[in-house]
């Protein structure tokens, strides 16, 4: 019942045979529409907010006080960042989130940073004042909670959700030693190439995450041994691109359960909770395949990332919302995201020029890079 999959699964109903229809203008991205309707933004990073003495995070984002001084001032849209339960589960306890609440194991919202009640409030609060109300969606990972729990037993399809594989038993010795099933460790770049040749793996990346023990690994970690629902105790290999406490979905299994689950999400954020625009995370990593030659897989920038990417704006807006990601790709890359994708990206070009123009009062500089933007064929829309 705590699982994603299954809070999804019920969320479904909300949208599925509702008489639902496209409209028109909803057939493609719209940047304008967004920055007609909210053209300045706040980030209000769960993480960073102080809020008042017994006061919640979400409260204090709902406080009618606040839009009126955000209304006042002309800020139109509230970005919160994630907000929903992240972490893991071990054994019958929640553990905290490891990577600010970009490890979401529900979607439910985090009790430690505010209610359901008070999400719903700040929404109606943001409308009143004729603003919006950003959230996230993490279509890449998720952290260590019920669903990968219940994929480690074997359960449903759930093993299909995640980048995972069982390693037969007679091969466990080349496994890291892991000493109970609640805990990982992390594969070497020597084992992976061996799981690799034996057919287990499709190759080893480079990790993403800081963390230098991670970024000198393969990517993928192993389990313990874990007793699954019938009876058989197994051993996993999983895949992470950022923190081995966040375990990749599979976008490119037969059970479709990773899609589901980031589909549920979508639902959840825009129809159920009511706000209108969400961020995609880390989206050029959505794909995963072998590289013919190398041992290494094809992960970053994969086709089948631009074409999850696409799936998931095309959903968003026959909800009647709007999606911008994070893509600090080339140019020619972007263009390809962009083309049917969320309406907008985070600018990841001009950041230094427009704060040269700011400080030096030269626009020089960004009215070069903007030129090279409109050379590629990159419509800039900048949002104070």
């Amino acid at each position: 019942r705590q699982s994603m999959l299954e809070q999804s699964r019920r969320l479904m109903p909300l949208v599925s045979g509702q008489g639902m229809q496209w409209r028109r203008e909803y057939a493609e991205p719209r940047p304008r529409a967004v920055v007609h309707q909210a053209s300045v933004w706040v980030l209000g990073y769960p993480g960073s907010v102080i809020a008042p003495p017994g006061q919640s995070v979400i409260a204090t984002w709902a406080d009618p006080a606040l839009w009126e001084a955000f209304d006042e001032i002309g800020i139109d849209l509230l970005h919160t960042g994630p907000v929903k339960r992240s972490g893991g589960i071990v054994r019958r306890e929640y553990t905290p989130t490891i990577d600010g609440w970009f490890d979401r194991i529900s979607l439910e919202i985090d009790p430690a940073l505010g209610t359901e009640e008070e999400y719903r409030h700040m929404v109606v609060a943001a409308a009143k004042a004729g603003g919006l109300i950003a959230g996230d969606l993490i279509p890449l990972h998720t952290g260590k909670g019920a669903d990968f729990l219940l994929a480690l037993r074997a359960y449903g399809e759930y093993p299909g959700m995640y980048t995972m594989v069982e390693i037969r038993p007679e091969d466990w010795p080349l496994l890291p030693a892991v000493k109970d099933p609640w805990q990982t460790a992390l594969v070497s770049n020597e084992v992976a190439d061996q799981l690799t040749e034996m057919g287990y793996l499709p190759g080893r990346i480079y990790p993403a995450d800081a963390d230098p023990a991670v970024r000198s690994s393969s990517g993928w970690s192993a389990t313990g041994e874990v007793l699954g629902v019938d009876g058989k105790v197994r051993r996993w290999v999983f895949l992470h691109v950022f923190k081995p406490g966040q375990p990749v979905l599979n976008w490119l299994d037969p059970s479709v359960a990773g899609p589901q689950t980031i589909d549920g999400d979508v639902v959840r954020t825009i129809v159920d909770l009511g706000a209108k625009v969400v961020r995609m995370d880390a989206v050029p990593f959505l794909g995963l395949a072998p590289r013919a030659g190398t041992s290494l897989a094809a992960y970053y920038q994969h086709p089948l990332s631009v074409l999850g990417t696409d799936y998931l704006a095309f959903l968003v807006r026959k909800l009647g919302g709007w999606s911008f990601q994070e893509l600090n790709v080339p140019f020619d890359s972007l263009k390809l995201y962009m083309k049917e994708g969320p309406d907008l990206s985070y600018d990841f070009y001009t950041r230094t020029e427009g704060l040269h123009s700011l400080l030096m009062g030269d626009a020089a500089l960004l009215r070069l890079a903007y030129g090279f933007l409109l050379e590629a064929g990159i419509q800039p829309i900048r949002l104070v």
